[in-house]
């Protein structure tokens, strides 16, 4: 989206319109040679990477859409209320990475330790230890394996509740 709304503005450097360049993203014609919100948006959809959201085409469509009117009414250049919206877009994807960075050594460290049980019953096995006889086979083992198991997915969910109210993507 980063390059569609560069190649606008040097488009219009270059004398051009938005229209002309939305026509060359879209690879067809538009029937009138207006920008609209569902211009954008479509371009936007079409042209965006596989790290670039929904949500983010939506913004970017009707900061870019909300530039083009405003320049329209108040006269000022097409180019000048583009490069904020591309500076504002540069800012978004700045803010979703650095949230992205911040939480990836959590999510690390919640997979390893999500796995530790797991290894400590394959380790006590490989030591000659009976562990899946002690958890199942006695009343203290069942005992423990319920308490561990509840605490284990009561974990889990507020790690899942943290991460989701924190705003980053899975």
């Amino acid at each position: 989206m980063a390059a569609l709304l560069a190649s606008v503005c040097a488009r219009l450097r270059g004398g051009g319109t938005v229209t002309e360049t939305l026509e060359r993203y879209a690879e067809r014609p538009f029937a009138t040679r207006t920008a609209t919100l569902r211009r954008w948006h479509g371009v936007l959809e079409r042209v965006r990477t596989r790290d670039e959201t929904t949500a983010q085409v939506r913004v970017v469509a009707f900061e870019a859409y909300a530039a083009c009117r405003l320049s329209e009414l108040s006269g000022c250049e097409t180019v000048r209320c583009l490069e904020v919206v591309a500076a504002d877009y540069r800012r978004l994807r700045m803010t979703e990475d650095l949230r992205r960075n911040a939480f990836a050594m959590p999510r690390a460290t919640v997979r390893l330790l999500s796995a530790l049980p797991f290894v400590t019953l394959g380790m006590g096995m490989l030591l000659g230890a009976d562990p899946v006889a002690f958890l199942f086979g006695s009343a203290g083992g069942v005992t423990c394996l319920l308490l561990g198991s509840c605490c284990y997915l009561l974990g889990l969910a507020w790690l899942r509740i943290l991460l989701a109210d924190s705003g980053v993507r899975r």
